[in-house]
């Protein structure tokens, strides 16, 4: 029996989200921005975010580096600390040059390790967004890479495995080195998934080319400076407020475990949210590159703001 007719379903937030995140390796003067991407199972965060990815590329492949036209990343689905060192070693030796970013398209392998093993490899990842990569020195790997090398890092995640480490991502500041992109569907979407699922139909996702660019460094409407400040303040507010939450497990009527979120009086934090403000500049340079503009305008905000700002944060906005 022939497939139904697709069904498609819009993600067009999510895949700009992404492809801009890429273009902020083409930011000159500027280190690639982070993100890691949250939502429940089932909301298509792997298959989105393998949408950057050429044809020719599986997301089964591991270890692969990819060129996207002018933006290198390596698209990984496991690995350890010194695995990631080792990658990025030989990346380095084959190509004198470092990827733009690292794609993990589900951490939950990773999240599986033991605690030793993840809080190794988290530790290796914030160095690399933050300090950048110089040297990689273990028992077997010794490579000086002269100037140090930031490298951005895509991961999706859900909702569970973020509550889960939050304790650490709040006292190693791990969250305040990304955006967080959070989202869920809206009800008339998940009828069209369960529509596509009972009728056989395949269900499609928004999908785009990143054409070719050159690095660049889009100037900011000066009028935008304090529009865009509050911008980054308002999100680094929404992360703040997100990591003082405490989490309440109890057993409902109904005999099952259940989960809330717990209000707890506002830690002092000795973060300014400067990292934040960094990032959200970078951002909007880099959807200015993408849209092929040499300052970042009215237009470009409009898209911000509409497009992108509501889901940075831990609302988990219904994709429109």
């Amino acid at each position: 029996m022939p497939m139904k007719t697709p069904k498609t379903l819009k993600t067009e937030s999510l895949i700009q989200h992404i492809r801009y995140i890429i273009r902020t390796g083409n930011v000159e003067s500027e280190a690639p921005i982070s993100t890691m991407i949250v939502a429940g199972p089932a909301h298509g965060k792997s298959v989105n975010v393998a949408k950057v990815v050429p044809e020719d590329i599986a997301p089964g492949a591991t270890n692969v580096p990819v060129n996207i036209k002018s933006v290198k990343v390596i698209f990984i689905n496991d690995c350890t600390s010194w695995g990631m060192q080792n990658i990025i070693k030989n990346y380095w030796m084959q190509n004198r040059s470092f990827p733009s970013h690292i794609i993990i398209p589900d951490m939950a392998k990773i999240g599986a390790r033991n605690r030793a093993s993840r809080k190794e490899l988290m530790a290796f990842f914030m160095s690399m967004m933050s300090e950048g990569l110089k040297k990689i020195k273990t028992k077997e790997i010794e490579t000086d890479f002269g100037e140090p090398a930031k490298i951005g890092l895509i991961f999706c995640t859900t909702p569970e495995e973020i509550i889960d480490g939050r304790g650490f991502m709040r006292r190693s500041g791990f969250l305040s080195r990304l955006l967080p992109f959070t989202y869920s569907y809206k009800d008339s979407d998940i009828s069209l998934i369960k529509e596509a699922i009972w009728n056989d139909a395949t269900l499609e996702f928004t999908e785009e080319v990143m054409d070719p660019v050159n690095d660049a460094r889009p100037e900011i409407d000066k009028s935008l400076i304090p529009i865009l400040m509050n911008d980054a303040d308002m999100i680094f507010d929404r992360v703040r407020t997100f990591t003082n939450m405490g989490v309440r497990r109890y057993k409902g009527d109904d005999g099952e475990m259940h989960m809330e979120f717990v209000r707890r009086s506002d830690r002092k934090t000795d973060d300014p949210g400067l990292r934040t403000d960094q990032a959200v500049k970078c951002y909007v340079r880099a959807m200015a590159i993408d849209m092929g503009k040499d300052c970042v305008d009215d237009e470009v905000y409009s898209i911000f703001r509409s497009k992108i700002m509501p889901y940075l944060g831990f609302d988990y906005a219904p994709l429109v």
